[in-house]
């Protein structure tokens, strides 16, 4: 079926195998391709929400992603937010609440971004993070640990 290759590169975890051929499109382009479709149809409720509503808690993960991260395209980045309010405008509003407490039950999956601009959706996140091994993690008196980062009061 046709939406299945659309929405295959956004629903399907990439393994990191290098023997894999590569027959599906990459998330990117499945983006590209889903934008495409909805810009040159009739913007049709159903046509929407047929399109969007299976990859809606996918594009708000990866949205979320893509605004933690300063490297990410921001071409990409609007394109995503583009889809997601145009799907918010036209469907009915009992999907979009089941939609969202998926996307706030975590559905959506993880998402990572390289220097490259690679986007991949990956069974879960690990972070690597360099670790200066003469850094304290202790705060000092009037400091605090607050998401990932010290903040001074």
């Amino acid at each position: 079926m046709f939406v299945s290759l659309l929405h295959d590169p956004i629903l399907i975890t990439t393994l990191d195998t290098s023997t894999e051929t590569v027959t599906t499109l990459s998330p990117v382009k499945a983006i590209q391709a889903v934008q495409t479709l909805l810009a040159n149809t009739d913007p049709a409720p159903t046509l929407v929400s047929t399109v969007l509503s299976p990859i809606a808690t996918s594009l708000y993960a990866l949205l979320s992603t893509l605004l933690d991260l300063r490297i990410a395209d921001p071409t990409l980045r609007e394109s995503v937010r583009g889809l997601l309010f145009s799907w918010g405008r036209v469907v009915p509003a009992d999907e979009a609440v089941a939609v969202l407490w998926a996307c706030i039950d975590g559905e959506g999956g993880h998402w990572i971004v390289d220097l490259t601009g690679n986007v991949k959706r990956v069974e879960k996140c690990v972070c690597t993070f360099l670790i200066n091994p003469g850094y304290s993690f202790e705060p000092k008196a009037g400091e605090r640990f607050i998401i990932g980062s010290l903040h001074t009061r």
